[in-house]
């Protein structure tokens, strides 16, 4: 919408310059002199005013938070407010459907249990969120008792199957979920939307297509995915064993879902990040749908990791996801996605860390270098078992689990949780006008000073 505007501008101001003489000119101006392009002008100086809002952002956050320190629980208390903010800019505002228990996908011709490993079986699950949006995927389950239960979210472009080790695609020391499976967790992957094209012709990804029109109803894709593991974690919640401890874990798009999961959901005892964390300064070359409007104002990943004490909190400095749009790629927004130097990510943990160094104890947020193009390594998952369960070991087994889904279709998976979305965005545009009438039922328009 900026350009169309500018142009305007530009046009106008070419108007007047041409047709004001110098004896004509309006009261306290002078004559427009400037030679270069007036839009490409304007343009440029308001993305320089844009880039020093950016840069004074970090220094003005402490505005927004009145941080308790006396206490682990009066500190939690304090940063309420702080929840709510993020969970409205992330369009978290509808109430989650209650439900007993996964459901397990079946039919006829495939049973819901769809691969046995050592000493845990996988199922195909879904389960109901909010509205007609339903969260699918896999449930790992042990042999024994569960040591923990854990939520492990892959990259948007990594299917569950992959990090369960039921098919290719993933290294096998990088699939968590199935090493966290073998330790004895009970473990629930949902799918993500993917970044593929949506097949049209603007050539933008699903995601970014999600995010263009839930972003006008006040809604995000990353609401809506975290709402799925929102609601996975209550059903966690209601479970018998009351001793048992909930851990989230994620790489690359499942690495920001699992900060922004545990900054907003206090139930969940421990979180893992890999492939994500960094300074969001430069949000805005990171693809579209990552986007959070007046996000920098109050919240960087520092902050988000501040959110997530008194709980601790594990940052796996692995490589992450690339994505490159370039631009002129039909609609899509162009996006440059890349690994970010190993000091910008310890700049980032040191401010967090800086944050909450007066709490007592101090809250952990460790920093884990993992060795190239790994994540999900040995010494992340220990790190993160320790702070669910005593005397818990990762077990690292060379026999993948055995596939018994011979109809897998998981690009018919993700297709049904995109229509779901899209159609439940669709309603809600349908009812924006009633949402709008009612918002505004109160004024009072009986006269100009009454409304006024």
């Amino acid at each position: 919408m900026i350009f169309p505007l500018l142009h305007w501008l530009s046009s106008a101001l070419c108007t007047i310059q041409s047709g004001t003489e110098s004896n004509q000119l309006l009261r306290g101006t002078s004559q427009l002199t400037l030679e270069e392009d007036i839009a490409s002008y304007l343009v440029s100086g308001v993305d320089r005013f844009l880039l020093s809002q950016l840069d004074r952002s970090v220094s003005k956050r402490e505005e927004y938070w009145d941080r308790d320190f006396s206490s682990p629980t009066n500190y939690a208390v304090s940063v309420e407010p702080n929840r709510m903010q993020l969970s409205q800019i992330l369009g978290i505002r509808d109430n989650r459907i209650p439900f007993k228990g996964l459901g397990l996908i079946a039919s006829t011709n495939q049973p819901a249990l769809v691969g046995r490993g050592n000493g845990y079986d996988i199922f195909a699950v879904r389960w109901p969120v909010i509205h007609t949006i339903h969260g699918e995927g896999l449930l790992l389950v042990p042999s024994n008792k569960p040591i923990a239960n854990i939520i492990a979210i892959p990259d948007a472009d990594v299917l569950p199957e992959q990090i369960s080790g039921l098919i290719e695609g993933v290294p096998s020391h990088s699939q968590f979920a199935r090493h966290l499976a073998e330790s004895g967790c009970r473990v629930v992957i949902p799918t993500l939307i993917s970044r593929k094209s949506n097949e049209m012709p603007n050539h933008i990804s699903k995601r970014e297509w999600l995010y263009r029109s839930a972003f006008e109803l006040g809604r995000h894709l990353i609401g809506y995915e975290l709402q799925k593991i929102f609601a996975v974690v209550d059903w966690f919640s209601t479970q018998s064993q009351d001793d048992v401890k909930i851990g989230t874990i994620g790489w690359g798009e499942g690495g920001m879902l699992a900060l922004y999961a545990g900054a907003i959901d206090t139930r969940i005892d421990a979180v893992c990040v890999s492939g994500y964390f960094n300074s969001r300064q430069e949000i805005w070359k990171e693809p579209l749908e990552r986007n959070v409007f007046g996000l920098l104002t109050q919240f960087g990943d520092a902050e988000l990791a501040s959110m997530v004490a008194p709980r601790h909190l594990i940052i796996e400095a692995a490589d992450f996801p690339e994505v490159h749009v370039p631009s002129g790629t039909g609609g899509a927004a162009p996006a440059d996605l890349v690994t970010p130097p190993l000091d910008q990510i310890e700049t980032e943990v040191e401010r967090a860390q800086s944050i909450v160094k007066k709490l007592n104890p101090t809250p952990k947020i460790e920093l884990i270098q993992a060795e190239s193009s790994v994540y999900g390594t040995v010494e992340s998952l220990q790190s993160l078992l320790d702070l669910l369960s005593t005397q818990a070991t990762v077990s690292f087994s060379e026999n993948r689990p055995e596939h018994l889904d011979g109809n897998f279709q998981p690009d018919r998976r993700e297709d049904l949780q995109l229509a779901e979305i899209d159609q439940y965005n669709q309603w809600l545009l349908s009812e924006s006008s009633h949402t709008r009438q009612e918002f505004f039922s109160k004024l009072d328009t009986s006269s100009l000073g009454g409304y006024q």
